[in-house]
């Protein structure tokens, strides 16, 4: 009974440890958009043969650097109890904003709230200093803006805000070392292009977050990597085009100049020119030979007739049928 109840004091202390996973298909060169052949030898992300190096890619303090100055992860707040620490994300009472904090990277800041409206903010080796909140508080070598959470009051009136507060602005190595050691990225299967991020956290939505941007990032970064790629090849393709253009104009001139003064005919599309007038010469010919028949005949048809021509004139005013 009395191990009993020490495991259930302990588990009632002890901090629990959340799992988040996202799953990510990789590119196929063989199907789908990458499946073209404009800039395949640019080409170095869209294979399902390379599982091992999408996920060192995805471990790479480049692409986890890129998702923490996204979710801002830098800037760590704990609430100081006398049992327990307890790490606060979303649910924090207040905001602390590092505004020149470069000499505290790493360091513990101390802040103690002493009611709704004042706080004491304790830096390493320095005296403790009186703050307002929503003021800015000058320290030995930085500066620090500490607000209180106004919409999580206002939806959680309740919410305690007296207490202390441990903050903790770290750099990029220390966090991206952090982030290593709970981050764990894991092929579904060897002949499966199917990539498990997969991140723990002590708080289930920070470890959600993390795993969903990291996620977003690396398929931003596929997407800029093969943009960049289509694009040099656009370019290098309108280059040549330009070049061979103004050398095809050049080469077009130089033989036409060549023409000229040499006095070169071209004896086919000469021929096809003449053959074409005598054609439209003919057409004309036959349209003149009708009209003279119309006019002969027409004639005749007057001069046969007995009756006088002022007569019959006003018969044929309106013959227009050649």
């Amino acid at each position: 009974m009395l191990g009993i109840l020490i495991a259930r004091k302990y588990l009632t202390y002890v901090t629990p440890m959340y799992e988040s996973t996202v799953k990510i298909k990789l590119a196929d060169l063989a199907q789908g958009l990458p499946n073209n052949n404009l800039f395949k030898d640019f080409d170095v992300f869209a294979s399902s043969n390379k599982i091992a190096a999408e996920i060192e890619l995805m471990q790479s303090s480049l692409l986890l650097a890129k998702t923490t100055d996204i979710l801002d992860f830098n800037g760590e707040l704990y609430r100081i109890g006398d049992v327990m620490v307890q790490e606060l994300y979303t649910d924090a009472p207040i905001k602390v904003s590092p505004l020149s904090f470069t000499h505290y990277l790493d360091a513990k800041i101390s802040i103690k709230v002493l009611s709704y409206s004042t706080f004491k903010i304790t830096a390493p080796d320095e005296e403790p200093i009186n703050g307002f909140f929503g003021d800015t508080v000058y320290l030995s070598n930085g500066t620090i803006l500490i607000c209180k959470n106004e919409p999580l009051i206002a939806e959680k009136p309740n919410i305690d805000l007296i207490g202390h507060y441990e903050y903790t602005q770290m750099s990029n190595e220390k966090i991206i070392e952090k982030i290593e050691k709970n981050l764990d990225v894991i092929p579904a299967d060897k002949d499966v292009p199917v990539i498990s991020i997969i991140y723990k956290s002590a708080i289930p939505q920070k470890s959600a977050d993390f795993v969903n941007q990291l996620a977003k990032s690396y398929i931003e970064d596929y997407i800029d990597s093969k943009y960049t790629a289509a694009e040099t090849t656009v370019r290098f393709l309108d280059d040549r085009i330009q070049q061979v253009s103004m050398d095809l104009s050049t080469s077009e001139s130089r033989i036409e100049n060549y023409k000229n003064n040499k006095g070169i005919v071209d004896l086919h599309q000469e021929s096809e020119t003449d053959l074409r007038k005598i054609a439209q010469l003919k057409i004309q010919l036959a349209s003149i030979k009708i009209s003279l028949e119309a006019m002969q005949e027409l004639e005749d048809n007057l001069r046969n007739d007995n009756k006088d021509f002022l007569l019959k004139a006003p018969n044929f005013q309106t013959y227009t049928d050649l």
